[in-house]
This record gives structure tokens, sequence and C-alpha cells, in this order.
């Protein structure tokens, strides 16, 4: 769920990406041996964490997925939006000018948190937009219980935020692009060493979808992880400071058995993105390769909800391709056969595409944020 930044200075929580070794996605390691050495890690080490995900559904589609953790004293659950496009933490405060009866909130009479007087805002491109101030409790994530982490209370949101199934976001892309100043949860768990190393491994699949902090989950994919580097925005717009994201470079693009894209794009791994999306011409271009395609009123792309074909991308020389319901998405009810495509869009020129949940439940990705390595693999 990628945001718009308001860059803010960053405070030091605690200095983690230059104190902690990961485990390394080796080219010519194989899964068995990756398990081996995720077992002997943690035999010296502490062990991973697993979180399970439950789906967030929209008629139907997928478009992000939740987790339960505690805060405070709080003897409630708070359900938890898992964003790898951002990289801040927030909940809603019970002093939110809105109206947030059917969400869990922080405050006085269940949390110790510690106001810094800092203020933050998020406005993310789903239409979400928070605002609040960087406080710190304790927070229970997994069973990993840390006192004294920074997040943010979020005390106005706008109408999509308390309309939203959730209680607040995590974003666990890298904490340099942090809105509260501080690191990730992920890189707090590891530089306190609760967890081996700065790794996440998402399995997302049809049913017991799940991300590791700490590692990977072998059982959730077949054969070895492909490693993959870490790329930079080649969006203008973002070059001037670096906003976190989790990149990699796609070489080619193809529908079908043709190769559509054929310069490289710059894709933003994003659990908070239903679809792929794109600027505006490539995704046209791209979807004029379906048969039966049309474009709505509004400019939405519509597709077959019969469509056969395929989408594939090019990741670090292997090609990584996507079913046909995988680009389908909801049915439009008054044009019955048609469906709005998953291939959105809705991007400017020369920004960097957006890699959501219909590539994630294809493939097991991994993040290595200390060795700045993503490492893929096709999911069980």
């Amino acid at each position: 769920m990628l945001f718009t930044s308001l860059m803010v200075s960053t405070f030091a929580v605690v200095s983690v990406l230059d104190r902690m070794h990961a485990l390394p996605i080796q080219t010519n390691s194989s899964k068995d041996a990756w398990s081996n050495d995720t077992r002997k890690l943690t035999r010296r080490a502490p062990a991973a964490i697993t979180l399970d995900l439950s789906p967030v559904l929209i008629t139907g589609i997928e478009v992000g997925y939740t987790t339960n953790i505690r805060i405070g004293d709080n003897p409630n659950d708070f359900k938890i939006f898992m964003d790898t496009g951002s990289s801040t933490f927030w909940v809603i405060n019970e002093s939110s000018q809105q109206k947030v009866r059917n969400h869990n909130t922080i405050g006085p009479g269940t949390s110790q948190e510690v106001f810094n007087n800092r203020p933050f805002f998020v406005d993310y491109l789903a239409g979400i937009s928070v605002s609040g101030v960087a406080v710190t409790d304790s927070v229970n994530v997994g069973g990993a219980v840390v006192g004294g982490l920074p997040f943010g209370a979020a005390t106005k949101l706008n109408a999509a935020a308390t309309g939203a199934v959730e209680d607040g976001v995590m974003g666990v892309a890298r904490g340099v692009g942090s809105l509260i100043g501080a690191p990730t949860v992920l890189e707090i768990l590891a530089s306190l060493h609760i967890i081996p190393a700065p790794i996440m491994g998402w399995g997302i699949g049809q049913r017991n979808s799940e991300v590791v902090f700490g590692g990977v989950n072998p059982r959730k994919f077949t054969g070895q992880l492909k490693p993959v580097p870490m790329r930079s925005s080649r969006d203008p717009a973002r070059q001037h400071f670096d906003d976190g994201a989790i990149r990699v470079e796609i070489s080619q693009t193809s529908m079908g058995n043709s190769i559509i894209i054929t310069s490289p794009r710059i894709g933003i791994l994003d659990t908070g993105t239903s679809g792929i999306r794109t600027p505006i011409s490539e995704a046209a271009r791209l979807n004029a390769q379906i048969p039966g395609n049309v474009m709505s009123g509004d400019g939405h792309p519509l597709i077959l909800c019969q469509n056969a074909m395929l989408l594939s991308l090019n990741i670090g020389n292997d090609w990584y391709t996507l079913g046909p319901r995988d680009i389908v998405g909801s049915p439009i009810p008054q044009a019955p056969g048609l469906c709005f495509s998953n291939i959105v869009g809705n991007l400017p020129v020369g920004a960097d595409w957006l890699i959501g949940i219909p590539f994630f439940k294809n493939f097991y990705v991994a993040m290595d944020l200390a060795a700045s390595q993503v490492g893929l693999a096709t999911l069980v």
C-alpha cells in the first residue's frame, strides 16, 4: 500500500542495519540447505516468528492481509494490516476526532503510551490518510513482547481509514522510509536479537497465509529461493529521497507468448496492492493483448471474466508467470461476463510499478533487508 511521502527527519531509536547479520539467499543453495542453515542458526540464536495472515476481502477480491497483535495492557487483539509497500507502523488512538466504534484503539485506560510530540502524516495511494503523533508502548508480536516500541497514534483519519476493517497498519519495508522516524518492527526485533535477522518470508496462498519474521518457511515453496538484488527507484518523483520501498528490476514483460514491454521497469513488491499497477499507457498496452478487452466509461480496463491470457514478468533472468485468474478482478454487475482487469493503469508516467497480491499468491517472497536482496520461489 504505497504512500505519498511527507519526509521527516529520523531520530535514533536503535541503530540496526549495521549490526545485523542475515541468512543469505545463496545462488546455489537448495531449499534443504536453507532449512538446515536455519535450524543451525536457531540453536544458537532466537527463533523466527510466524504470524498468521487473514485476507481482507472487497467484493470477494483480496486487497490485503491482517494479523493480530497486542499493545500495552489492552486485552483485545489489534487487527493490523501488514504492508510491504510502506514503512510506518500506526494504530488508532481513542481520542481520534472521527467515530471509530468498530475499531480497537489505544488510550490511557489500556496503554502506558509515552508521547514524544512528534507529528506524523501518512497518505496512501489507496485513498487512506491518517495523522497523529508518535508514541512508544509495549507491543506483543507473535508472542514476543517489546517494551518501548515506537509507533504512530492516529488521532485524525479520513473516511476511508475509519471505514477500513483494520485497526492500524504495520509498514514493514525498509525503516529509512518510516514517517515516525523509527526503524520498522522487523528491524527492531532483529536488533534486539529477538529474531535471527531482518528477513521476512511471505507465503500468501489460497489458504493458511503467513509471514515469517526472521527467516523463511521451506515448506511453503518448491525448489530453491532465487536471489534478486533490490533496486533503487527510477521514478523521477522519488529519486531525491529514499522511501524505503522494496524494489526489483523487471527486465521484460510478456502477455501470452508475446513480449510487450521490452525495456526494464522497476517494480515495488507490495502486499497492500490488490493488482499490478503501472502508468496508464503501459497498462493499456498489456490489456490490449487480452481478447475481449474494453474500456469502461470512467477509464477502467475491463476484460472477460473467463480470461485465458497469462502475464509474465522477467525478474533476475527468470520468468514469473501469473495465471489467467490472477489477471481477473471483480465482476461488473451491469455487464455480465466482464470483470475489472487486475492490470491497472493509474500511476503517472515514469512511476515504478506496484507488484501486488496476484504475484504474492503465486510465488514465495523472501525479503532480506540486511543483504538488500529478495528471494523468489514457486509457492506450494
